[in-house]
């Protein structure tokens, strides 16, 4: 991957709007501050470069906003641990993605790594060799701290006042959601979350060993899927979550967050190529033409009948059938809807509001209180070597 092929989006506003660049020097000095956020997940390593008004927490410009699959998860649950090729992949990207943030003058920067990174033997140590090779300094962050950092990007990016927000963010390995109790006797809000170690490889790897009973190791996709052994997957993911706590439990709507390959994007793909949603609008239609092309998701809103829907329609068809209609991921296509139907019949959901995010970047990049709370004072220069040749 070279640095011309991440795809800058220069002056990207943080409402979706293109503007021209806008310098540093152009701007309040005192209080923002050109900040870049590393998501290292599961399936997915994401970057965002952002303006940052530091005092009001807000995002001001995106500059760079692209994520990149990495299959850690799926290697891990293959191997038992992450290989060497996957991680030299990895490095190969946050390579990359470095020499971008020095390239846009980044001044600050947090890096955070999830799920597979905590359970993995040797999880730490790729996070150790990123710091040795690229000076890049990750923090592995807990299942509770993604359920906030997931709230805090539902936050930045929705449209929905804030103590109404209940976010749902579901990657590789894990999913969170998350919301503030924000009771008047409480002196600040209280994140309220419900977390499990179940996300879209997981689900795939559940679909193939504990459904289909094959080797994971020997069967590098699952498809086609039948109607039975997705119903199967279906019962087995509900039945393996935990009890639905009441303050979620029947929630008529939620606000989804992630990227391209989201499962939350994926079934939007589906339901529209099927008429399952009545209403394309013009960008939804504009980003389907190419798909290989998409940076970001396309946002929609849909139902738990919309999701059965979409599931059953992909039943039954081959990698070969469906790689030509530009799903990313296709072979964990099928557990992803499996699992985003599983949660929802869980958890009792109307609806979903999908809006488009890279991974929990803009949660990230708000954070004052934890991951950049030394930074406002100080600011965490980039390693010289990162710097394009």
């Amino acid at each position: 991957m070279s640095v011309e092929s991440v795809g800058v989006r220069w002056g990207q506003h943080a409402n979706g709007r293109e503007e021209t660049d806008i310098p540093m020097a152009d701007l309040p000095v005192a209080t923002i501050q050109r900040r870049a956020a590393f998501d290292i997940g599961s399936g997915a390593t994401k970057l965002q470069v952002a303006d940052v008004d530091v005092a009001a927490g807000k995002l001001v410009t995106t500059l760079f906003a692209r994520e990149f699959p990495v299959k850690f998860a799926l290697v891990w649950k293959e191997h038992g641990q992450l290989t060497e090729a996957v991680m030299d992949e990895g490095m190969a990207v946050l390579s990359n993605l470095c020499r971008e943030c020095t390239r846009l003058g980044c001044t600050a920067y947090a890096a955070i790594a999830t799920e597979v990174f905590r359970k993995a033997s040797n999880g730490h140590a790729f996070l150790e060799r990123a710091r040795a090779e690229l000076g890049l300094q990750i923090v592995t962050i807990s299942q509770d701290m993604e359920a906030r950092l997931g709230f805090l990007t539902a936050a930045a990016l929705s449209q929905m006042p804030r103590e109404r927000i209940v976010a749902w963010d579901s990657g590789g390995g894990s999913f969170q959601i998350s919301t503030e109790d924000t009771l008047p006797h409480r002196e600040r809000p209280e994140l309220l979350a419900y977390v499990s170690a179940m996300g879209a490889s997981v689900a795939t790897a559940q679909m193939v060993e504990d459904v289909q009973h094959r080797s994971l190791s020997s069967v590098p996709t699952p498809n086609p899927v039948s109607v039975e052994e997705a119903e199967a997957l279906v019962r087995l993911l509900e039945d393996s979550l935990d009890v639905v706590p009441d303050w979620l439990a029947g929630l008529k709507l939620i606000t989804a967050i992630g990227g391209p390959n989201s499962l939350f994007n994926v079934a939007g793909q589906v339901m529209r190529d099927e008429g399952i949603i009545d209403h394309v609008d013009d960008e939804a239609r504009r980003a389907d033409s190419d798909r290989s092309a998409q940076t970001s998701g396309v946002a929609v809103r849909f139902g738990r009948e919309a999701v059965r829907k979409a599931l059953m329609a992909r039943c039954g068809e081959s990698d070969e059938v469906m790689a030509p209609m530009g799903y990313g991921e296709v072979p964990l296509l099928v557990p992803k809807l499996c699992l985003l139907l599983a949660v929802m019949q869980k958890c009792a959901i109307g609806e979903v509001e999908y809006v488009p995010a890279i991974g929990s970047c803009a949660g990230v990049l708000v954070d004052n209180d934890v991951l950049f709370a030394q930074s406002r004072e100080s600011p965490l220069p980039l390693r010289q070597n990162f710097e394009v040749e």
